[in-house]
């Protein structure tokens, strides 16, 4: 199709882009209501006094660790650190399950003691409540 005035289609096209780039700005968000929205998104960042407080408690868990006797310190890492189950680490240490889990249950009293924590008993029987006299 012959385009009789060019002039006039380029007007008419630079005005239809001009439309839709106003078209497609109203969508766009100022810096105003960028700035609105940020301040009602939470930042999960850790503060600087978590960030000591969490090296220092990973440092007194250290401490702790290393205190345990090795074979203990070494059940307890293949369990919880490197997730190997109970029948792995007790065939790796020549040693029965049963052992594993008196080892970790052990460590974990420990470290427990050690950290200020109190240990959550997950499995086995509950421990016996003591006689108040």
């Amino acid at each position: 199709m012959p385009i009789h005035s060019p002039v006039d289609y380029l007007f008419r096209t630079a005005l239809n882009v001009a439309k839709d780039r106003r078209k497609s700005d109203r969508h766009l968000l100022n810096a105003s209501e960028i700035a609105a929205i940020m301040d009602v998104i939470p930042d999960d960042r850790p503060d600087p006094a978590m960030v000591t407080e969490s090296r220092i408690e990973l440092t007194e868990f250290q401490k702790a660790l290393a205190e345990l006797p090795a074979r203990r310190r070494d059940v307890f890492i293949a369990a919880h650190l490197d997730h190997q189950p109970h029948r792995e680490i007790a065939d790796r240490f020549g040693i029965n399950v049963r052992t594993v889990d008196f080892d970790l249950q052990h460590a974990m009293e420990h470290l427990s003691r050690r950290l200020g924590r109190t240990v959550l008993r997950r499995l086995g029987p509950r421990p016996k409540a003591k006689a108040s006299e």
